[in-house]
């Protein structure tokens, strides 16, 4: 067998076309390794080599409309830019803050709110001389 086949434009063309229509979308990665398996050539040489061949394939497969033959992949939808998303300093104010400015942070106001309860608790319970909201003053 003789290692100095060529293949036409066109043959080329119809192959990446195939190749395409299976899911492989030819890039820089597959250039890149064709490049090092050649070791005569850059991938950015066969980059460029490629650019017409891609076209054609691209003709080729609008020509055959996807009808019959093995059917591609599911084309997946392009990711679309999201909201810009609010700082977190709105999630953690209660609704019922008076104060917008100098509030205290969470962990802060989760503490005195702790405090207030144990000494509420406190008050009713008849009042230990140890008692828990002694420890936070």
């Amino acid at each position: 067998m003789s290692t100095d086949t060529t293949f036409s434009f066109e043959t080329v063309a119809v192959l990446v076309a195939a190749l395409e229509r299976g899911g492989v979308k030819l890039g820089m990665s597959h250039y890149t390794l064709m490049a090092s398996l050649a070791g005569n050539r850059t991938a950015s040489s066969f980059d460029h080599g490629f650019r017409k061949v891609k076209a054609r394939a691209r003709e080729l497969a609008e020509q055959e409309g996807g009808g019959g033959g093995t059917p591609g992949p599911t084309p997946t939808k392009a990711k679309t830019p999201g909201r810009k998303r609010k700082g977190k300093q709105e999630d953690t104010q209660d609704a019922d803050d008076e104060e917008t400015e100098g509030s205290p942070s969470k962990k802060k106001a989760k503490a005195e709110v702790k405090a207030e309860k144990l000494e509420e608790v406190d008050v009713e319970g008849g009042g230990d001389s140890g008692s828990a909201g002694d420890a936070f003053t």
